[in-house]
């Protein structure tokens, strides 16, 4: 089983958790985000541990993965936070705001040696 969490339970979010259900092997463990109604609600519907602190929840849950579903603005801190603690992670796109979150990103995803991957989900369809 791969422990999963969420960070940012909006929208997409969603899209993934069905996904991950679907497939089966993992068991979704954390929901965060800074609307305590969403990641209640979110943990009420899924199972696991609804969570308003990024912080909190990595320190608290053993995950192998986490999505990253929140706005582009937000990308660079979470993503430090997550991979310096090892944990594989999946970002929504785009994968930073500007180039400086970018750099960030890209140097944290390097320094920890994780896997990650960007949420370009129709990159592989045929026409």
């Amino acid at each position: 089983m791969v422990n999963v969490g969420f960070v940012g339970v909006g929208g997409i979010a969603h899209r993934h958790i069905r996904s991950l259900e679907q497939l089966g092997g993992n068991r979704i463990v954390a929901f965060c985000d800074t609307m305590p109604d969403r990641a209640t609600a979110a943990a009420d519907e899924h199972g696991g541990t609804a969570y308003t602190e990024l912080e909190r929840m990595l320190l608290t849950e053993e995950l192998d993965a986490v999505f990253l579903c929140t706005p582009p603005f937000v990308h660079a801190e979470p993503i430090e936070a997550i991979t310096a603690r090892g944990i594989a992670i999946f970002s929504e796109k785009p994968p930073a705001f500007d180039l400086a979150q970018g750099r960030r990103a890209l140097a944290a995803i390097g320094a920890s040696g994780v896997v990650s991957n960007v949420g370009f989900m129709y990159r592989w369809m045929m026409s």
